[in-house]
């Protein structure tokens, strides 16, 4: 059974069985998108250019020419990152080369939109005399700019002369619709955006004032902490001349304890002699009542003696007792201020190892880089 032969549109005759020569003016990621769907659209095989001085010259043939519209491209070049002017100056060269080829050959030239042709718009396929595939599907080009550098493009195009005659021009070649850029859409777009940009820059401020409000209070807590610190060093320094104040004293009352040792020592010593001096008075003495005397007189020395050692050993009991007493408050007071230096320490550890000293820190060395910065 013979095959059917293609669907050919009624409107549309097999003028010509040439290849037809293509010439496709876009980006890298433009122009397969353009390619492939000019292949599922035409019956005739595509002999696909980069640029229009490339085609034989064959006056014969028409050269199909597929432009991505000037501003578009102009705010592709500003999407990646080129700068305005080196953008335009970048548009208007291609512009030129590809005009410059295009006024010689203008008769059998075929400029048309490359998104009109991808969306098969039927004003533009009507008005195309190549053979065509009824049933090809409309095609998906890649996303359009963002709609801030629609806008700086088409400003930029407008506002240069010899831009604006570029357009002119271009726009007299092409054939069909296309689509005016930026539309209402991009517009509010680009509104939208910039009301985001107010509002961003709004919260930005407010961030601003926080961040100076916890740096003014991170430098008050630094202060602070600096003030604590030479506290808690003088503080470090009293106990230990207390503590060496103590030991001295402790030191004194202790020869003053062994003084009054040796004190009773010798008073004891003193007493054996006199005992001695005593017995040896009775039994030399003759007279009764003179030894009685000497007797006498000897007890009652030997009774002072003993009153005096009481009274000495009374009064180093009490100074041994308050010296005793001196010595455990000051070990008490010692205790109680190295727990207060230890308490503080903790507590600037604690500080130091907190989070808001952590989230802090970077503003405490910008603040004191900034102190530092000679004016």
């Amino acid at each position: 059974m013979p095959k059917a032969k293609p669907e050919v549109p009624v409107s549309k005759t097999k003028t010509d069985k040439k290849d037809l020569p293509v010439v496709i003016e876009a980006e890298e990621i433009f122009a397969p998108v353009i390619e492939g769907h000019m292949k599922s659209l035409f019956w005739q095989a595509l002999h696909v250019h980069e640029a229009l001085s490339e085609v034989a010259e064959d006056r014969t043939l028409q050269v199909l020419v597929v432009l991505v519209q000037p501003v578009e491209a102009l705010a592709r070049r500003l999407d990646a990152g080129l700068a305005c002017a080196e953008a335009l100056a970048e548009w208007t060269a291609e512009a030129e080369a590809l005009l410059g080829a295009a006024r010689r050959r203008r008769r059998q030239l075929v400029l048309v939109d490359a998104r009109a042709l991808l969306s098969n718009d039927s004003e533009l396929l009507t008005e195309l005399d190549f053979e065509m595939h009824s049933n090809a599907q409309p095609s998906a080009g890649p996303v359009l700019p963002d709609p801030n550098y629609l806008i700086l493009a088409e400003t930029l195009l407008r506002q240069d002369e010899a831009a604006t005659r570029l357009l002119q021009e271009i726009a007299a070649l092409r054939r069909g619709p296309h689509e005016n850029l930026p539309n209402a859409t991009h517009l509010e777009e680009a509104l939208s955006d910039l009301q985001a940009l107010k509002d961003g820059q709004a919260e930005l401020e407010s961030y601003k004032e926080q961040i100076a409000s916890a740096s003014e209070e991170a430098e008050l807590l630094r202060e602070n902490l600096s003030l604590r610190v030479e506290a808690d060093t003088a503080s470090g320094g009293a106990v230990s001349s207390y503590l060496k104040a103590a030991k001295e004293e402790l030191e004194l009352l202790r020869e003053n304890v062994a003084l009054h040792l040796n004190a009773a020592k010798n008073s004891g010593t003193r007493l054996s002699e006199l005992e001695e001096e005593c017995e040896a008075l009775r039994q030399a003495a003759m007279d009764r009542h003179a030894l009685k005397a000497k007797s006498d007189a000897l007890e009652h020395r030997l009774k002072q003696s003993d009153t005096k050692r009481a009274h000495r050993e009374t009064i180093l009991a009490r100074v041994m007792l308050e010296d005793q007493r001196k010595l455990q408050a000051a070990y008490a007071r010692g205790d109680a201020l190295n727990r207060e230096l230890s308490a503080a320490r903790d507590e600037l550890s604690g500080v130091y190892g907190s989070r808001s000293w952590q989230v802090t820190k970077p503003l405490r060395a910008v603040r004191r880089r900034g102190k530092v910065r000679p004016h």
